[in-house]
């Protein structure tokens, strides 16, 4: 349990979500920081999303589940590094099955606060870079 992760849960989660309204979304992020604070299993985070969007399947609301967990993970671990003065982060696909992009991206070194090059998904702070990534970072220390 991160107290970063749980903040960014509550107030970031779902940012890249499409066709959920700013209702759901808001309760959502609840439901999601709430387990997450409780320590609850993806099979759990999945039925408080399903409580909330009740036409969601098991699949869409464990997409959901596994890509905000994984947002708000990185992003915590990112704040983490700023707050103990570490400088860069490293890339980690961490997957055999890896996406041709996050599988270039694989070891790649950028300062703290830079953005890696995700080609065709963009520019981003750190994973996931698309649904189902199962990408993270690690900081690079000295």
């Amino acid at each position: 349990y991160d107290p970063k992760t749980q903040k960014f849960l509550r107030e970031h989660a779902l940012e890249l979500a499409k066709n959920i309204n700013d209702t759901t979304k808001e309760r959502l992020r609840a439901v999601l920081a709430t387990g997450y604070e409780l320590g609850e299993s993806r099979d759990q985070l999945v039925s408080r999303i399903q409580e909330v969007m009740g036409e969601a399947t098991a699949y869409r609301a464990g997409l959901i589940a596994h890509n905000e967990i994984m947002r708000a993970y990185n992003a915590g671990a990112v704040s983490f590094y700023k707050e103990g003065n570490i400088k860069q982060k490293r890339w980690l696909d961490g997957q055999p099955n890896a996406c041709p992009v996050c599988q270039g991206l694989n070891g790649i070194v950028v300062d703290v606060d830079d953005d890696f090059d995700g080609g065709e998904f963009g520019t981003v702070s750190e994973p996931p870079l698309h649904v189902r990534c199962g990408c993270t970072i690690t900081g690079v220390v000295e």
